[in-house]
This record gives C-alpha cells, structure tokens and sequence, in this order.
C-alpha cells in the first residue's frame, strides 16, 4: 500500500511537472513570437510610411492601409494563438488560455492605432499648397493690335440691338456673334440720354455678355431699361465694354443689377468701350426670353 502509494504520488508530481513545463514553453513561445512579430509590425509601419512618402501615397489613404494591415496581422495572431492555446488546454485553465490569446493581440491592436495617428492628415499641412505647385496661370496679355482687332470684331458681331440705331421694348437682351478673347469679358451698361448723346453720370444695369458653350453667341440676362410708362419715347445709349476678367470678377460680385459711377475717363476702370447704342423706348413691354 505503501508501495503504491508512492507511486501514485510520484506519477502526479512527474504529471504536474510536465504540465508546469509545457505551458512554461507555451508561455514563451507567445512571448517571443509576440515580440518577433511586434518588431515587424513597428518596422512594417516606418517602412511603410517611408515608402508612402517616397511614391507619394496621398495622406487620406494611408491610415486605411495601415488599418487593413492592422486586421490582418490581429486575425493570423489570433489564430496562432489560439491553436497554441488549444494545444495547451490540459494544462491550463479556459480563462487562462484567454488571457494569453488577447495578451498576443493587444500589442498588434496599440500598434495598429499607433501607426493610423501616425499618418493621419494634419489639417494645417493638408491646407498648405504643395511647395512644387505652380501659381494661378495669370490673364493672357494682348496686345494694343490685338484688342483692336477683337473690339472691332465683338462690334460688328452684335446682332441686338442694331448698332447704328434702334427702338427696343423697356426689357430687352443685348446678344451678338464673336470670338471674345481669352482673359475678357463683355459688358453691358446703359445711360439716360437724348438723341445728341448721354447723359448723367451713372451706368445702370450692368450685366455680363455669357457666351454659349461651344459657340460663338453670346447674350446678357434680360435687363429693364428706364422708369416704366413715363419714359416711353425717350432716349437711352447702350454701352459695350471689353473688360480685363480681374475686372469682371469685381462687377460680378456688385450688387445686382448694379449701379456704376463713371470714371474721370468715363469708361469704367481697366475697360475699353466696344461701341455705344442710340435707342429709344418704345413701349413699356417686357416680352418672354
């Protein structure tokens, strides 16, 4: 009884004994292979941030490839891990085997969010313009020559109103048939007047002369001219101006329809005049475009 007793002891300890070493080694195994594979993940992330740099990978990508990555190496861990765990299971408990399997992710998963807060866009970077972008392309110069020859060309395009002369509604559409040079823009204003010519110092509804896309025509928006009935049969002059687009822009932005006071010069700032239209107010009539 003795006898048996003792080896029944003997045989327990001996078990006890190989089943401390085997999760010792199970243990260590995870540990190193933890540390193997922290290593290349931290070193995956400079290389890849590097070679993100170098290739140019834009800053938006780069964290969701990182992330991917991220998922990718926690999924292979995991399993890993949990075949070691398994293997193990004898000798250890099932919360233990946990322990060890989410203890083999955690280093993966800080990782993973370490290097996505790596790369993530600054938002002051991300505003700054690249040191290699080039400026705006600046407005075409033409010269004197140049412009001449447009002005006289966007002038004998004009289809309405007839340029000589013309009787018109009290809502009308200046348009034409012309090339207008790349950097301009035509204009279109109006003045008071009599049959000798204008009058006052004030340009009244100003508007944009729109090309039509692929062609040649263009045409303002619809413009009142006048004060209703009382100034049927009167006089007014219509103004076409070619202007510089810096120009245009800043007549865009003007109140609309906008008011504009005459220069010294008459012409408004950086403006050449095209042509001035003699017409008379027929009728109070503002007809369907």
């Amino acid at each position: 009884m003795t006898d048996s007793s003792e080896r029944s002891a003997s045989g327990t300890a001996h078990g006890a004994d190989e089943s401390e070493t085997t999760l010792d080694r199970v243990n260590e195994g995870t540990s190193t292979l933890n540390n193997v594979l922290a290593a290349v993940v931290a070193l995956g992330g400079v290389a890849g941030g590097a070679v993100g740099f170098l290739t140019e990978i834009p800053h938006d990508v780069r964290p969701f490839i990182l992330a991917a990555l991220g998922i990718a190496a926690s999924t292979l861990t995991y399993r890993s891990l949990s075949m070691q765990a398994t293997a193990s299971r004898a000798a250890r408990s099932q919360q233990h085997s946990k322990s060890v399997v989410f203890q083999g992710l955690a280093p993966w998963l800080v990782l993973t969010v370490l290097a996505a807060i790596w790369v993530w866009p600054d938002s002051k970077s991300a505003d700054q313009p690249e040191k290699d972008a080039k400026p705006p392309t600046s407005t075409p110069s033409l010269s004197a020559k140049s412009i001449s020859a447009a002005i006289s060309e966007i002038k004998d395009g004009i289809r309405y109103p007839d340029p000589d002369g013309d009787k018109i509604h009290a809502c009308i559409t200046v348009s034409g048939v012309s090339k207008i040079p790349a950097g301009f823009q035509v204009w279109v204003m109006h003045k008071n007047g009599t049959k000798d010519g204008p009058a006052g110092g004030l340009y009244f509804n100003v508007r944009k002369a729109n090309p039509e896309e692929g062609s040649k025509k263009w045409q303002t928006d619809e413009f009142s001219v006048g004060n209703g009935q009382k100034d049927v049969g009167s006089y007014f002059w219509i103004f076409l101006y070619l202007v510089p687009d810096s120009a245009g822009d800043v007549f865009s932005m003007q109140q609309d329809p906008p008011t504009l006071k005459e220069t010294p010069a008459d012409p408004p700032v950086n403006a050449r005049l095209i042509t001035k239209i003699p017409v008379i107010k027929n009728d109070n009539i503002c007809p369907k475009m």
